[in-house]
């Protein structure tokens, strides 16, 4: 899986919905791939998850491990400290705690292709038929899927402006 922001397009992708996504299929989840007006591309993935769910998911890589070692363990009085400063990080790991992907959330993900461990924020789309992949990119799967893209934005955004906190 490739990281959420790209530099430039990868290769292999097919064109679909009209040139707005560029794809790859996989035995394992549909690779999505939009480009940017300065050049850059955004990446999510689509994987299965059971017969009427799929997942809209973002690969963070190790982007934003220091937030993560600073929320894992941490009391309460810092967590809180924590989600002053970084609100979408701390709601979205804690929605991953939670197994809440419906609202978005960070958690571990294995890569199926590959077996490589990632972080990725997920947010689910319920109802659709996961045979028939046409029935993902509907008016509901577009928008969960622009719900992940400003999820993961905010969340790298809050990554970026971070600071060491001090107790």
């Amino acid at each position: 899986m490739r990281f959420f922001v790209q530099e430039r397009r990868g290769h292999g992708l097919q064109d679909m919905v009209d040139g707005a996504f560029g794809v790859r299929s996989t035995d394992n989840y549909l690779e999505l791939e939009t480009r940017l007006d300065d050049g850059t591309c955004l990446v999510a993935y689509v994987v299965p998850n059971g017969p009427r769910q799929v997942a809209f998911v973002a690969n963070l890589e190790d982007e934003i491990n220091v937030l993560i070692d600073d929320l894992d363990g941490a009391p309460e009085r810092f967590v809180r400290q924590i989600a002053a400063k970084y609100p979408t990080f701390v709601r979205l790991a804690q929605n991953g705690e939670r197994g809440n992907l419906s609202d978005g959330a960070l958690m571990p993900m294995t890569d199926p292709d590959t077996g490589a461990e990632t972080v990725v924020v997920a947010v689910t789309l319920g109802g659709v038929d996961t045979a028939y992949p046409e029935t993902w990119f509907e008016q509901a799967g577009l928008e969960r899927l622009q719900f992940l893209t400003e999820l993961t934005a905010d969340l790298l955004e809050e990554n970026e402006a971070r600071t060491t906190l001090h107790l």
